[in-house]
């Protein structure tokens, strides 16, 4: 149970994205910002931009993650993204791994309260999965490690034609550049860059009050592996949205048709 709970209203865009999950988002904030913080997990200067710098950042993650998915959630610490995820998508089925004690019993406590009944709570590392046969359709992670690390300890916990899901900051191509070795050896030779912005979308959008714009793209294979811009920024005559227009950044790799035999082997390389 929340104590002492810090009122923090939702912005317009929170309104809008959320919709009828409205309520359990303002539930998750009041977690965040009382026993979040009182827990050591959200830093107190971060109570005041929580909805901005770190909610709606995540949910930014839900429009590129495809119907009825399976999640998982790596380093999913106070619940970002994993628990924005499950709240602005009922449709998804989301595992958050955490391996810090004080950590999973916060994130257990909050499944509990908001009736998160799709989100299961696992206290493991990454690396410690690869044996137990756990996957997904989608792996996504927030500031947890470097892109070249990531792809080490997700790689392993995708399904066939899985999708690596990351947010990322202004430094997301130049981490890419730093990963080519481990996303060729994970095989994740299909990478998209999407700027995450306010908008309407249209009728196939698969989150309200966002719209995904490619920025551009990967083919890690041969005979190039240059960041190549999308169609969307040669449209908009903008290859980058500025970082005040943009709601998330995030980077999307695929498995490819190639990759299977090496996963069913359930190796890398």
């Amino acid at each position: 149970m929340v104590s002492s709970v810090a009122s923090v209203e939702p912005p317009p865009l929170a309104v809008d994205v959320f919709g009828g999950q409205l309520d359990l988002a303002v539930r998750y904030v009041e977690w965040l910002t009382t026993a979040g913080v009182q827990r050591g997990l959200v830093g107190p200067r971060e109570v005041e931009r929580i909805w901005e710098r770190h909610v709606l950042n995540c949910v930014g993650a839900s429009a590129v993650i495809p119907p009825e998915a399976s999640v998982i959630d790596v380093g999913s610490g106070a619940g970002l993204p994993g628990v924005v995820l499950a709240i602005a998508r009922p449709d998804l089925d989301v595992t958050l791994i955490e391996s810090m004690l004080r950590r999973t019993t916060f994130l257990s406590e909050v499944v509990a309260d908001l009736g998160l009944s799709r989100v299961s709570v696992r206290r493991n590392r990454a690396e410690e999965l690869r044996s137990t046969g756990l996957s997904a359709d989608v792996v996504t992670a927030r500031a947890v490690a470097p892109m070249d690390r990531l792809v080490g300890w997700a790689a392993p916990l995708l399904a066939e034609h899985g999708e690596l899901v990351a947010l990322k900051g202004s430094s997301a191509v130049d981490e890419v550049a730093g990963a080519m070795p481990a996303l060729r050896r994970a095989r994740l030779d299909e990478g998209r860059l999407i700027a995450v912005v306010p908008g309407t979308g249209d009728s196939g959008a698969l989150q309200h009050g966002l719209v995904a714009c490619e920025q551009g793209r990967w083919n890690l294979g041969p005979p190039t592996a240059a960041f190549v811009p999308g169609v969307d920024a040669i449209l908009t005559g903008a290859q980058e949205i500025s970082e005040e227009d943009r709601v998330a950044l995030v980077l999307v790799f695929r498995r490819s048709a190639k990759s299977l035999s090496g996963q069913r082997s359930g190796g890398l390389g």
